[in-house]
C-alpha cells in the first residue's frame, strides 16, 4: 500500500463506479417505462448489448477528444482551436470512463429490468394507479419501478463491480494521474519485480474482501425501504429523455467516428471533412491473424459454454431443481482480474503454460454464467405432461435431451451462443494474462494501437465492433429458418396452450 496516490486511485474508482451506476439506473428506469408502455422491438437494445465496451470507448475517444470527429465539427462553431487540449479524455475526474460505462451498463440494466417487468401484473398496477388518479409516469415511478428494483439488485451489483474493476475502458478513457484501481493492480501483477507482483496479489485479495463487505451493504439496502422509495421527482421524465437522447447521439457519433477514421488518409486542421480512400482499408490485412484468432476463440467459447450450460441445466432438473441457482449471479460478481490471475496460477500449478487453450477456458468461464441466465428460466419451464410422456416412452435421458429438449430450445441456444461469442470478443484481461502476451486478438490489437495512429486503432475497433453484430445477425437468420413451420418447436411456449 506504499504505492504513490494509491488511496486517490481507490477513491476515484469508487466515484466512477457509483456515478456510472446511478446514471445507468436512472436511464434504465426511463427506458423501461417506455418499453413496457409501447412494447417496442428489443433489437436496438440487443445491438447495444453486443457492442464491446472497448469499441464504444474508442469510438468516443475518436469523436470527442481534441482533433476528434465531433470536436472538429464543434470547435469552429464554438470558436475553439481544433487541437486544443481540454477536459476530455484523461480528465482527472474520470468523466470519460463514467460516460462510456453509463451508456453500456444502462443497456444491460434495461435488458434485465424489462424481463423483470414482464413478470409483474402491469395491467393491475395501471388500473390501481388510474383509480388513484396517478398519471402513467407516476404509476411507473411509484408502483412498478420499486418492484423491479427489488429484483434488480444482483444485476446492479454486477454493474458496480465491473465499473469499479474494469480494465479496458480505464486504459482507453480513464484518468492517468492517478489511474483507476483496476489498472494499478494490473500493472503490479505484470511487473517483473516479485515484490510488486506480491503486492498486486495482496491487493486483489483485499479487493475481494471489500467487495464482499459492499455486497452486505447492498443486501441491507435491498431489505430496507430504500428500494421502495418513490422515484417520482419534478422534471424526472425530461431529464431522463435528455440522457437517453444524448446517449443515442453519442453512440451514433462513436460508430461514425470509427467508420471515418478507418478510411481517412489525411485530415487537415482547417478542413471540415477528411480525405478518405478505400485503399486505406488495405491495412486490414495486418489484422488477419488476430481476426482469425478471435474467430477461433469466440466460436470455441460459444460452443463449449452452450454445451456445458445444457449439461448443467439438465443435471439440475434431474435433481429436482426448478429454478436457476443464485450462485450464477454471484459468479458474475467476481472481477475479471482476480479470476484470470487465479486461473493462471492453476495453469502453472498443473504444469501447463499460457496459450490459446487457457484463453478459451478463461473466456468460457466468463461467458458461461451469461448463457446460464439466458437459457435457465425457459429450460426449467417444462410441462409436466410432456415429462410423463417421455418417461413412459422408455427413452434414455440422453435421447430425451438431444431429440426433444435441445431442438425445442434451439433458437434460444443459438442466441445464447451468439451472446457468448460477443462476450469473448470483448475480453482483454483473460486474453493477455492467460495467453502470456503471445495470443493476439482484435481486442489486444485495439488496446495496443490506442494512442498511436488513429486509422489503425479505428480499424481494429470497427472490426471488433462488427464481429458481435455479425454473430447476432447470423443467429437471427438461423432462428428464422429453424422450425418455422412448427410453432411448438420454436422455444416460445407450448403450442397446446396457445
Amino acid at each position: 500500500m506504499s504505492e504513490p496516490a494509491f488511496l486517490e486511485s481507490i477513491l476515484l474508482s469508487v466515484w466512477v463506479a457509483l456515478s456510472s451506476l446511478l446514471i445507468s439506473l436512472f436511464v434504465a428506469c426511463a427506458v423501461t417505462q417506455k418499453v413496457t408502455n409501447t412494447n417496442d422491438s428489443p433489437l436496438w437494445r440487443s445491438l447495444l448489448l453486443a457492442m464491446p465496451h472497448s469499441a464504444l470507448a474508442l469510438g468516443l475517444l475518436l469523436a470527442l477528444s481534441a482533433g476528434g470527429v465531433g470536436w472538429r465539427w464543434l470547435a469552429p462553431i464554438l470558436d475553439f482551436p481544433v487541437h486544443a487540449q481540454y477536459l476530455f479524455p484523461r480528465d482527472k475526474w474520470g468523466l470519460g470512463a463514467i460516460l462510456s460505462l453509463s451508456i453500456k451498463e444502462s443497456a444491460f440494466l434495461t435488458a434485465v429490468a424489462v424481463v423483470i417487468a414482464n413478470r409483474l401484473p402491469l395491467q393491475s398496477y395501471r388500473a390501481i394507479a388510474a383509480q388513484a388518479g396517478l398519471t402513467p409516469s407516476e404509476c411507473h415511478h411509484q408502483l412498478i419501478w420499486p418492484q423491479i428494483l427489488r429484483s434488480l439488485w444482483p444485476a446492479v451489483f454486477v454493474v458496480f463491480v465491473f465499473s469499479l474493476t474494469n480494465l479496458e475502458v480505464s486504459l482507453i478513457l480513464g484518468p492517468d494521474q492517478p489511474q483507476l484501481i483496476g489498472v494499478r493492480l494490473f500493472q503490479l501483477l505484470m511487473d517483473p519485480d516479485p515484490l510488486n507482483r506480491q503486492a498486486g496479489s495482496i491487493g486483489l485479495i483485499i479487493l475481494l474482501v471489500v467487495l464482499g463487505l459492499i455486497w452486505l451493504v447492498f443486501q441491507i439496502l435491498n431489505r430496507s425501504q430504500v428500494s421502495n422509495k418513490r422515484w417520482s421527482l419534478p422534471g424526472i421524465n425530461f431529464v431522463a429523455r435528455l440522457f437517453t437522447m444524448s446517449f443515442a447521439g453519442l453512440i451514433c457519433m462513436a460508430v461514425v467516428s470509427l467508420l471515418i477514421w478507418s478510411v481517412t488518409l489525411r485530415w487537415d486542421v482547417l478542413e471540415p471533412l477528411p480525405i478518405i480512400s478505400v485503399h486505406a482499408l488495405t491495412s486490414v490485412f495486418s489484422l488477419l491473424s488476430p481476426f482469425v484468432t478471435s474467430l477461433v476463440i469466440g466460436f470455441s467459447t460459444s460452443v463449449i459454454a452452450v454445451c456445458v450450460a445444457v449439461g448443467i441445466l439438465e443435471y439440475s432438473i434431474s435433481r429436482g431443481h426448478n429454478r436457476l441457482h443464485w450462485i450464477w449471479w454471484a459468479y458474475l460478481w467476481m472481477p475479471a482480474l482476480p479470476l484470470a490471475s487465479g486461473l493462471l496460477a492453476w495453469v502453472y500449478f498443473l504444469g501447463g503454460s499460457p496459450g490459446v487453450w487457457p484463453v478459451i477456458l478463461g473466456h468460457t468461464l466468463i461467458a458461461l454464467p451469461y448463457v446460464m441466465i439466458i437459457v435457465g428460466e425457459p429450460w426449467f419451464d417444462r410441462d409436466i405432461r410432456h415429462e410423463m410422456i417421455l418417461k413412459q416412452s422408455s427413452m434414455s435421458v440422453c435421447l430425451r435431451l438431444f431429440r426433444v429438449w435441445v431442438p425445442r430450445h434451439s433458437r434460444l441456444l443459438v442466441l445464447a451462443g451468439a451472446f457468448a461469442f460477443a462476450v469473448s470478443c470483448a475480453l482483454y484481461t483473460q486474453t493477455l494474462l492467460l495467453g502470456g502476451g503471445r495470443v493476439e486478438t482484435l481486442m489486444t490489437e485495439l488496446i495496443v494501437t490506442v494512442g498511436s495512429e488513429r486509422r489503425s486503432s479505428a480499424l481494429a475497433g470497427l472490426i471488433n465492433l462488427l464481429l458481435p453484430f455479425v454473430a447476432f445477425a447470423l443467429a437471427l437468420l438461423i432462428n428464422q429458418s429453424l422450425w418455422r413451420h412448427r410453432a411448438g418447436m420454436q422455444g416460445e411456449g407450448y403450442a397446446d396452450s396457445r
